[in-house]
């Protein structure tokens, strides 16, 4: 009875501490949240051109600057799908991930792309529903080789949703409205970067976050709470 209760103890203790860094899942180092003043309303995002028209003609990017350097290996983003064509979610068959280096003004460089199959992205509903009663989603992706983000460097973050019918329904990435307000679309029938800024009609971020391998204090922590509880159960 006592061991048990002294290892409970010892589990809860280091449950607690743990929380207290919020590394137990990774850490949080760069958010933008969904603007539910807008829910509904964002960027379309596909990672070529299916259809010489505006609706699949577009790559939507946004940038991102973080505080210090991070090894990003999970990627957190919103979205909602089209649905004129009776498709909906159903037509994306894919999410592809681009990182761009920056030229000051624009996406520079493409610096690394990943393609996740559906199977690969965990996708649920958030429960809110936007205009013309678009469900809005949650992704979320965990990559095989961390991106080495450095701080104080603007980036920018592409991501566009692969479609089994190219003239059919798409994905189109929510806003936010928790950054600078400047996202980058590149429309592939002209070969170039346009520019939405604050000073636009309807300027918008995109929402996603960003999370990093835990710090080697946190991994040294957790070290610390497998002896914590061995050191518990031989005390009994």
């Amino acid at each position: 009875m006592n061991t048990k209760k002294n290892r409970l103890q010892g589990v809860i203790a280091v449950s607690a501490l743990l929380a207290g860094t919020g590394l137990v899942q990774g850490e949080l180092v760069f958010q933008q949240t969904i603007n539910e003043d807008l829910l509904g309303f964002g960027f379309q995002s596909v990672p070529e051109q299916t259809a010489n028209d505006g609706f699949w003609d577009f790559l939507h990017a946004d940038n991102f600057t973080l505080e210090s350097s991070a090894p990003v290996d999970r990627i957190r983003f919103w979205g909602f799908a089209s649905t004129f064509a009776g498709g909906g979610f159903s037509n994306i068959n894919s999410f592809e991930i681009t990182l761009f280096d920056s030229t000051g003004t624009q996406p520079g460089q493409a610096l690394t792309s990943m393609t996740f199959d559906l199977n690969d992205v965990q996708t649920k509903s958030t429960g809110l529903i936007g205009a013309g009663g678009a469900e809005i989603l949650e992704h979320f992706v965990e990559l095989d080789t961390p991106l080495a983000i450095d701080g104080n460097t603007e980036y920018w973050l592409a991501i566009a949703a692969g479609l089994d019918n190219p003239n059919g329904d798409f994905w189109l990435w929510q806003d936010s409205v928790d950054g600078d307000l400047t996202v980058a679309d590149f429309q592939y029938s002209l070969g170039q970067w346009n520019i939405t800024g604050p000073d636009s009609p309807v300027p918008a971020d995109s929402a996603f976050e960003l999370y990093a391998i835990p710090a080697p204090g946190a991994l040294a922590l957790l070290g610390f709470a497998g002896l914590f509880t061995r050191c518990r159960r031989r005390s009994t």
